[in-house]
């Protein structure tokens, strides 16, 4: 369905369930859904079980939370997936009439709704938090789990739209806090933005201090997190809000990576502190995860010591699916200059073995690549309001 487009200062509708049975939800939207408006379920887990229940035809998109839903919770989730500036809030109550229950500007209400809390945390301790969107990522995500989980405080997640049971691996863990889950669609809207922003703010919510954004087919080194505290220690107070970090292709090999031309040079903005004025900019494609106002003086990211390692380029068929990926993504080459041909191409192919002492665990036989059977399209998506479910 085609919700009409709505101008910068237009509307999003945030309906909020107080408990009621889906099908009271259900009227509810019937009875006063805005046909000039894009409308966002926000529900815990109980009630996205019904999905069918929301009636498609209204063209709702559900964020769903393991989070018990305050008013708060819901709030700070909406506005940070809305695709709008202002957002009206309605409550649909058991006896099915809905009620609004107020509005909030972006401007008005950080999109770190949290951040009271996590700014003042009694004993001053960092928290560090990881944060991964993932889409039927079932090969890496226990790997990835058993990487991250030793070296940060919590992990919050978003699956947008898994069918391979991605979401119960990731779930099941101990070390994840809180995951959301983004009913699945097709054509599939990659928004790059809203994941940032959905993430973010849950981490806030945990009480996290800092960041470290990675994505399920990646691994940190060996003492991350130590090395990372030392360097902010270091710092001082008035240290870098924000870092890079340089990133490692594997290449053929799980202990080895490419280190010829640009494959030398890749550093990403990855690992940041949390900041109420968050600016997440505005790219659809290839965005940073740390905020655009935490760059240093010189308008980069301070880079820091410190090593992810990205297992998706190892095999030649992962190295060939990512090219096309980002070929349809990206056709006119507007979100990446240089194109993407340089994945799969190996001229002056140059390979280093990891580091003693900086290598990732779980280090084994990377698990290969499922058969290139056709594929669902991708394209990207700006706002909410393309999500169906």
């Amino acid at each position: 369905m085609n919700v009409p487009e709505l101008p910068p200062s237009g509307t999003t509708l945030v309906w909020l369930d107080r408990g009621g049975h889906p099908a009271t939800l259900r009227g509810a939207l019937a009875g006063v859904a805005q046909p000039d408006a894009p409308a966002m379920v926000v529900v815990s887990s109980e009630v996205a079980r019904d999905r069918q229940l929301f009636a498609p035809q209204l063209g709702i998109a559900v964020v769903q939370t393991e989070q018990a839903l305050s008013l708060g919770t819901a709030r700070n989730i909406g506005l940070a997936a809305a695709s709008t500036d202002r957002v009206r809030f309605v409550q649909a109550v058991p006896d099915g009439s809905p009620r609004v229950i107020g509005e909030s500007d972006r401007a008005d209400v950080a999109a770190v709704g949290a951040f009271e809390e996590a700014s003042t945390i009694a004993d001053g301790r960092m928290r560090v938090f990881a944060m991964v969107t993932f889409r039927n990522e079932a090969r890496h995500l226990p790997d990835y789990l058993t990487n991250v989980a030793a070296q940060v405080d919590g992990i919050v997640a978003l699956d947008d739209g898994s069918s391979d049971g991605s979401g119960a691996i990731v779930a099941a863990h101990p070390a994840v806090r809180e995951v959301l889950r983004l009913a699945p669609r097709q054509p599939h809207h990659w928004n790059g933005v809203m994941h940032r922003r959905l993430l973010v703010n849950a981490a806030a919510r945990h009480g996290a201090t800092w960041a470290l954004a990675l994505d399920a087919d990646e691994r940190i080194e060996r003492g991350f997190r130590a090395r990372a505290e030392r360097i902010i220690e270091d710092a001082g107070p008035d240290g870098p809000l924000a870092y890079g970090v340089t990133l490692r292709e594997l290449w053929d090999r799980p202990d080895q990576y490419r280190m010829d031309g640009v494959w030398a040079k890749k550093r990403i903005a990855r690992f940041f502190r949390l900041r109420r004025d968050h600016d997440f900019g505005a790219g659809a494609l290839h965005g940073h995860w740390a905020p655009e106002n935490s760059r240093g003086a010189h308008g980069g990211f301070f880079l820091a010591d410190l090593v992810i390692y990205h297992l998706k380029m190892i095999h030649a068929t992962d190295r060939d699916r990512r090219l096309r990926r980002y070929q349809s993504l990206d056709p006119e080459r507007q979100w990446q200059k240089a194109g993407y041909d340089y994945l799969t191409d190996a001229t002056g192919l140059a390979l280093e073995r990891l580091p003693d002492g900086r290598e990732y665990e779980p280090l084994r036989a990377e698990v290969p690549p499922t058969p290139d059977v056709a594929r669902r399209p991708v394209v990207l998506g700006g706002k909410l309001r393309q999500v169906e479910i």
